[in-house]
Parts: structure tokens; C-alpha cells; sequence
């Protein structure tokens, strides 16, 4: 979950990775409506708002060059 002021700037320049977070730096998604939700409620109150989004990944993932 993201404010509506973040959500909206996502919208225009997509996902940015923050600098900091509960787990680190990063982007983080879940399949988890309500987890994403709360966050959203408790960091933002009635402006929390939850971003859907469809994550897609090439394969393979890791390149050990």
C-alpha cells in the first residue's frame, strides 16, 4: 500500500525503489490484498491506497557472469 500522492507519481513515471523499508531498499508486491491494505491505512490513513499490478518475469532470472 503507497499514499494517492505516491500512487499518482507511480502512475506517471512508474515504480521507483525506495531507499529504505521494513525488509530494505526495494519495490515490494504481495498477493496479499488486506496485508497491502493495512499498511496502506496505518502509514497513510483515509489517503492509503493499494496498487494493482501484474508482475511478469523473463526467465532465467539469475545470470552468474
Amino acid at each position: 500500500g503507497t499514499s494517492m500522492e505516491f500512487a499518482t507519481k507511480i502512475e506517471v513515471g512508474g515504480f521507483k525503489p525506495s531507499t529504505d523499508g521494513r525488509l530494505g531498499p526495494g519495490v515490494y508486491f504481495t498477493t496479499i490484498f488486506d496485508e497491502a491494505k493495512n499498511i496502506a491505512q496505518y502509514k497513510y490513513g483515509k489517503e492509503g491506497v493499494v496498487i494493482e499490478s501484474r508482475v511478469m518475469r523473463n526467465i532465467p532470472i539469475f545470470d552468474p557472469k
